[in-house]
């Protein structure tokens, strides 16, 4: 199935192409990178998809793309979360056709185009070098860059995300518009949606000024403990079967092929990093392993250096601020997780907020005069 002639992915190509323009237009002091990064983005999404078909039992397939391909012939209502996105596509393939490969290829133009837009936004006003080293590891990385170009929802949270980021100002025509885009997310992943609001918000609410340093960093560091007492008392309560969050845990907390029961306390956030070295049996895992252990390491500089002097967090940019306040929430409520393959999926929702924020507060780590002259 895999290396079938799909005649209908030729009309796709317009999209990467359409891109490239774009890049060309606006973003021309970067764009021999950005061209060669969104190669290598596309060749790891075809990767992901011959994985998918012939490692992995098709994996989401049938609903995002089996699913949708029916969906193009019936009448058009609003669906909710897998189903809102194989509808979307379904719209995709009646413009452009049915097409495997071609959806696979939005997916990772997608992507990469989000990525892109979130760098701009943070280095709007620093130095090219800097946005560079970001743009180059959020999509040189493998694993990162195959798990969100996946044709499932990562790609488009991302690029919703990345819109986001446009329209945080006192404008009030702006917050109408985030509350559109939320919307689109809650359609997709509800408790995604109500994480992104809450990060936005707290963000909003601590650039302006309107809560102190005290109070976000006293939010921040509660969310995660609560939870954890939750996640103990509804089942004692008898309303683990009866409540939403019962959905929401029966796909991150039940199920997978990879069960890795959390670090004890207060090493748990280590879990968000799983797979490590350590717990790796087989290429594909190693691999993730080795980038874990990358990204893990930035986190632990960047924590450094917020905890060194956490009022630097007053002078930064409010996008900045919502990243750090969502890696936050995020990995509190998922470090919890035993489901290490369903985590692995999450990375992309975090993962480069944590590379882009690094680069944006730290010094470059590429001294060599190869990495001036890539990043320069």
């Amino acid at each position: 199935m895999f290396f079938e002639v799909d005649t209908k992915a030729v009309s796709y190509l317009l999209i990467p192409f359409l891109l490239s323009i774009y890049y060309l237009r606006f973003h021309n002091r970067s764009f021999p990178l950005l061209i060669s990064t969104l190669i290598v983005k596309i060749c790891l999404s075809f990767l992901l998809l011959y994985f998918v078909i012939n490692r992995w039992d098709f994996g989401d397939l049938p609903t995002y793309y089996i699913l949708a391909h029916y969906l193009k012939d019936s009448e058009l209502e609003i669906m909710y979360g897998s189903l809102f996105v194989a509808q979307l596509h379904s719209i995709i393939f009646i413009i452009f056709g049915t097409s495997l490969y071609g959806i696979t290829l939005l997916s990772a133009c997608i992507s990469h185009l989000a990525f892109t837009l979130m760098a701009e936004k943070i280095y709007e006003h620093s130095e090219i070098r800097n946005k560079n080293n970001a743009i180059f590891w959020i999509n040189i990385l493998p694993v990162l860059s195959m798990q969100s170009t996946y044709i499932g929802r990562e790609p488009w949270i991302l690029l919703i995300t990345a819109i986001l980021f446009y329209f945080l100002d006192n404008k009030i025509l702006n917050k109408l518009i985030v509350l559109l885009l939320l919307s689109f997310v809650f359609l997709t992943r509800s408790y995604h949606g109500a994480i992104l609001g809450a990060s936005f918000g707290l963000a909003l609410l601590f650039y302006y000024g309107i809560i102190n340093l005290r109070i976000l960093l006293l939010v921040i560091l509660s969310l995660p403990i609560i939870y954890a007492i939750t996640l103990k008392l509804l089942p004692l309560l008898g309303m683990i079967n009866e409540s939403g969050i019962a959905l929401f845990l029966s796909v991150s907390y039940e199920g997978g092929n990879q069960i890795f029961q959390p670090y004890p306390f207060p090493f748990t956030f280590l879990q968000l990093f799983r797979p490590m070295p350590w717990d790796s049996v087989e290429p594909f895992m190693v691999l993730a392993s080795l980038e874990n252990m990358f990204v893990f390491i930035l986190a632990i500089r960047l924590t450094w250096s917020i905890v060194k002097n956490p009022f630097t967090l007053t002078n930064c940019h409010v996008c900045l601020i919502f990243m750090f306040l969502f890696t936050s929430i995020y990995g509190g409520l998922f470090m919890f997780s035993e489901n290490v393959g369903d985590l692995s999926r999450r990375h992309v929702y975090f993962y480069p907020f944590i590379i882009l924020a690094y680069f944006k507060c730290n010094k470059p780590i590429l001294k060599t005069r190869f990495g001036k002259k890539l990043f320069t």
